[in-house]
């Protein structure tokens, strides 16, 4: 019944809102003086409200909202909007040779999803109240006793609304026992198949503890498929404990992926472009500072201006990282003599008093100015402007396992450590604040690090 519902609901709200996208958009280019002819406004209406049933079941408009907040939903309308508008719009321009007025067409992109969503409203708070009162519910079960049961239990308790009541929980052999509240534990889950035999149950939720083998888990999916129950497992089961779980795609196959880092989003996607734009952007900015620095280093010191050196970018790919030379040409032979006098823990080699560093090469570090060459590595991909600092091959080589996940991202030119604790000697710690960094990711973040970083090369607390 529950899913005939929902069909009977979706067929209604595809109606109302067909109709509305032919009211809305048909008044609101015919009363517009520049929109011209009204057969092509007409042939928009036409092809808008024959491809709405096409893009907004792409955008799964129509599927069950039991789960979906307010943003969420008015954020698919706007989606599948602009999707039908555009399709529309390129149709009507081909078809009549013709424009149309696009300051109303703007209007209509930004009114339909409203409209839609006013539309749904009453349906929403209709069925808010009587799953409040125990109708309309999706009951529900739980296999396994894992680290996200009380999770969802928790949350089950705190939205009633959604109207899913829980039945229980299956324990699957081996899981350590945890409090479920008032939830009963209704058996193992090898008596699940007897229980759906005897009680309505409309979706299982799989949340095994880690110790749970995919052997278990798959056992549980052969015994309940006959029963055509939908099964929800959550990914988080068999995820690393630093992984972002997602469903993508292996070409036409359906895989689970797990990402260590960051996941791919449009957030990743603006951050590469904001460093391709400001790295272009100060390399010109910059240019003069890049002039005076390159005429002291050849008036002050014998050798190149610039300095490269291979480092380990993205999972460990090799590239040259460029800076302004600020030590003594044969500065990696010397080092082999002052190894014993590293200031560091772990695989990386640092001095505060370094005596390979030139007069002018320490005013350049104190400034940070020795970095900038970095934004050609920023442009080029190589880096970007916030991330772990790139390290040296043989420092990689030394890494201990854990250390390795720093290069899941690319490396950057400043990073926390490079902002709090530059004067610290403790690489554990250097190595906790980049895991820091990619398991708390955000445009956010990167901006602060940005701004405290502006604040340290001006203040000149550099290396």
């Amino acid at each position: 019944m529950l899913r005939e519902h929902q069909e009977i609901l979706s067929a209604a709200l595809l109606v109302t809102d067909m109709a509305a996208i032919g009211v809305l958009s048909g008044l609101g280019l015919l009363t517009s003086p520049v929109t011209g002819p009204a057969p092509r406004v007409w042939l928009l209406v036409v092809l808008a409200v024959s491809a709405w049933p096409i893009l907004a079941w792409k955008w799964q408009v129509y599927h069950s909202r039991r789960l979906k907040g307010l943003p969420e939903e008015l954020f698919l309308l706007f989606k599948a909007t602009v999707s039908t508008f555009g399709l529309a719009t390129l149709g009507t321009v081909v078809l009549s040779k013709g424009a149309l007025d696009g300051t109303r067409l703007l209007a209509v992109l930004l009114g339909v999803p409203p409209a839609l969503f006013l539309i749904r409203l009453p349906f929403r708070l209709f069925l808010k109240k009587i799953r409040t009162h125990g109708k309309n519910l999706r009951y529900v079960v739980i296999a396994g006793r894992g680290e996200e049961t009380k999770e969802i239990l928790s949350y089950l308790k705190g939205n009633p609304h959604f109207g899913l009541h829980l039945l229980g929980c299956f324990g699957f052999a081996g899981e350590k026992d945890i409090s479920l509240g008032e939830v009963p534990l209704l058996g193992m889950v090898k008596d699940l198949p007897a229980f759906l035999e005897k009680n309505v149950v409309d979706e299982i939720l799989i949340s095994p503890a880690r110790d749970v083998t995919l052997a278990q888990v798959n056992q549980v999916l052969q015994a309940v498929e006959e029963f055509g129950i939908p099964i929800r497992l959550l990914p988080k089961t068999f995820s690393p404990r630093h992984a972002k779980a997602s469903i993508s795609w292996f070409g036409t196959i359906p895989t689970m992926a797990w990402c260590m880092g960051p996941a791919e989003s449009f957030s990743m996607v603006f951050k590469r472009a904001l460093d391709m734009v400001v790295s272009a952007l100060l390399l010109v900015l910059l240019s003069p500072v890049f002039i005076l620095a390159a005429l002291a280093i050849k008036l002050t010191s014998k050798g190149p201006v610039f300095f490269s050196q291979v480092r380990c970018g993205l999972h460990g790919r090799p590239f040259k990282v460029f800076k302004f030379r600020t030590m003594v040409t044969d500065a990696e032979k010397k080092k082999r003599h002052l190894l014993k006098m590293n200031e560091w823990d772990g695989p990386v080699f640092k001095m505060k008093n370094d005596p390979r560093i030139t007069p002018v090469g320490r005013f350049l570090r104190k400034f940070s100015i020795d970095e900038l060459p970095q934004l050609y590595n920023v442009l080029r991909g190589e880096m970007s402007l916030v991330g772990p600092r790139p390290p040296l091959p043989d420092e990689v080589a030394n890494y201990d396992r854990k250390h390795l996940r720093r290069l899941s991202v690319r490396p950057g030119i400043t990073c926390i450590w490079q902002v709090k604790a530059r004067d610290g000697r403790d690489f554990k710690k250097w190595v906790e604040m980049d895991l820091e960094y990619i398991d708390n990711w955000s445009l956010g973040l990167d901006l602060k690090l940005l701004l405290l970083t502006i604040s340290a090369v001006i203040r000149g607390t550099g290396a």
